[in-house]
């Protein structure tokens, strides 16, 4: 079972996937990257991560909610966060039980606020 302190983040935008690494390391997170909703499903398989943060949008036939759908059957007690770089995109994330947590572009202090209140999301072991 996975530590309560690691992390899975899956963006297509490599820029955006590392910025959003490198800040929850600095908060002491273990944090695996995936590029696509494919490497995200498998990643998750391996690391069983309590946490996982995915873009919806991705290439591949695997979308990000598509993975996250894999991953919430597989373990609902995983918390999983959503970004999007389209609003619209909320509704398609809220008609399959998610929420989006960060609409890109967003700003460090929004990125800072998620990431300083993710241990209200951890399950406590």
């Amino acid at each position: 079972m996975a530590d309560s302190q690691e992390a899975l983040i899956a963006d297509d935008d490599p820029v955006t996937l590392q910025l959003i690494a490198h800040f929850l390391r600095t908060r002491g997170f273990q944090v695996w990257t995936a590029g696509t909703g494919e490497r995200l499903w498998e990643l998750w398989r391996t690391t069983r991560s309590r946490i996982v943060l995915s873009d919806i949008e991705m290439p591949g036939v695997q979308d990000g909610i598509l993975a996250c759908r894999a991953i919430q059957r597989a373990d609902p007690s995983v918390r999983i966060f959503l970004m999007t770089a389209r609003p619209e995109n909320r509704l398609r994330a809220a008609a399959d039980g998610f929420q989006v947590a960060l609409v890109k572009p967003f700003s460090l202090d929004e990125l800072r606020l998620w990431a300083d209140n993710l241990h209200c999301f951890t399950p406590q072991t």
